[in-house]
Formats: C-alpha cells, structure tokens, sequence
C-alpha cells in the first residue's frame, strides 16, 4: 500500500494544467484508465476506480496566477454561504423527542441515527430535527413543530444554521446522484454503487462542482420545481464529464429502497 507522500511523488509528474482533468492507467494497481485526476484551484486530487486499490488523496500543488484568482473567487462563494444562523447551543437526543423518530422513520433515516452514520440532533427551541453536514461546521433543519396559530404566518419547512458551503454526501460508489435535500441523499447512499449529493437548494458553486468531478458518473435528480436547474445543470461540463438528468415527480425520501433502486439501475441501463 502507497502513502499519500508515495502517490504524490508520482502523480505529479502527470501533465496537468489548471482546471482539467483526464484519466490514466492506473500505476499503483495497472488498472486500465481507472485513475482519475483532477487540478482544481492548484488542488491536485487523484482517485482510483478499481474496487481493490486504494489509490486516492488530494494535495495543494503549486498555483498558477489564475489558480490564485480563482480560489479568491471561491473565498468569496464560501462567505456568501456562511450563514448568519448560528447552530443551536442546545441540542437534544431525537430518543427524547417521539416527533421527531417518526418523521425520522417517515424519511428513511431512522436507521442511519441509531447507528450514528450521520450526525443528527434536535433543537427543542426551533422544534427542529438537524441534518449536520459531514464536516459538522453547519446544518440544515427540518420544522416538526405545530403549525403557527397564526394562519397567515408561514413558517420555513427547511432552516440553515452556521456553513453549509459544498455538498452534503452519503454513500460509496462512483455514481454521484444529485439531490435537493439530506434526507433524499441519504436513500440514494444506501445503494451500493451510488452517493447521494445533497444540493440544499443552492446554484452550483466552485466547491460542489470540485466533489462532483471526483466521480465517473454525475445524474441530476431534483423535483419539478428544481427542473430548469437540473436542465442548466446537464448542459454543462465537469471537467470532460457530461451529467445527466432524473425528472422525479416525487422525492427520493417519499419512495421505497426498492422504488429508489429500481430508478437508478434504470439509468445505469440507458
């Protein structure tokens, strides 16, 4: 098995320029073009298909000029992300809380809080259940609470707290399936073979688009009201990779396993 240091000494002496990618035979495991790189912003990552290398990492390389403008450019996209909502300080067990198992179990997610897979709380100020993204610095919250007696006022059903800059994922495989929430990303990285990217509502920005060139395959899969994004989204290139499109009449989070499985080892027919 190669260190990190030992995979970089050599990849970088592949020919990459600034925001491009390309595929090579692999020179860890010999696997015929299943190695995948990618520089992005000076940031050089590698990652190998076979399911038996574990070939993969990323690494800051040297920054041309337009390396340097670009991060600055993503600098900026991240503290436009930064949300003024900070996470709550108290935070509760879902165990404590029988509204908020249910709507758990409702979207498929029971399974993944009690095996601790993903970091969920409650927050008995908001009557919210938070879906943390991966790196815990912000989450997303779902409202359980009553509906307001005050019919004319309208409470958000999703709420963000502190930065939620990038996508949610979930899952292994080399078939990122984009998504509008967590709870859908979580159904979809239940498949083997597919990774739920939770878009939480946002245009695509630099840092989305950096974890999506990691994968071979990249489905766009958002509802109706998401579908000039998800058309807009397909007529664009990933660095060489060209995505494409799921029109859903219904979230991933309101079907089956085995309705969410069937419709996407469809797409892998086509």
């Amino acid at each position: 098995m190669y260190s990190i240091k030992e995979q970089y000494s050599i990849i970088k002496t592949v020919i990459l320029r600034d925001n491009s990618s390309k595929r090579i035979d692999c020179p860890f495991c010999g696997g015929h073009k299943t190695l995948s790189l990618s520089k992005m912003q000076g940031t050089l990552l590698w990652n190998c298909y076979k399911a038996s290398c574990s070939a993969k990492g990323i690494k800051d390389d040297k920054l041309s000029i337009n390396s340097i403008k670009s991060r600055l450019n993503s600098t900026r996209d991240k503290s436009r992300r930064s949300n003024p909502n900070e996470i709550p300080t108290l935070l509760s067990n879902c165990e404590h809380h029988p509204t908020s198992l249910d709507y758990l179990e409702s979207v498929q997610c029971l399974d993944v809080y009690k095996t601790n897979s993903i970091h969920i709380k409650y927050t008995p100020r908001d009557q919210r259940v938070l879906f943390f993204m991966n790196d815990n610095t912000g989450c997303v919250g779902r409202y359980i609470g009553d509906p307001p007696k005050n019919k004319n006022y309208r409470i958000p059903k999703w709420k963000v707290y502190g930065d939620t800059t990038g996508c949610f994922q979930y899952g292994n495989g080399n078939h990122a399936v984009v998504v509008e929430d967590i709870p859908s990303a979580i159904v979809v990285g239940k498949i083997p073979g597919f990774v739920g990217m939770a878009l939480l509502g946002t245009n695509l920005e630099h840092k989305q688009r950096q974890q999506l060139t990691t994968f071979s395959d990249i489905t766009f899969a958002l509802d109706k009201d998401a579908r000039k994004k998800s058309i807009s989204a397909t007529t664009k290139y990933f660095f060489g990779k060209k995505p494409s499109v799921l029109f859903l009449e219904e979230d991933f989070k309101n079907m089956t396993k085995d309705k969410v499985k069937q419709i996407l080892l469809e797409k892998l027919k086509q």
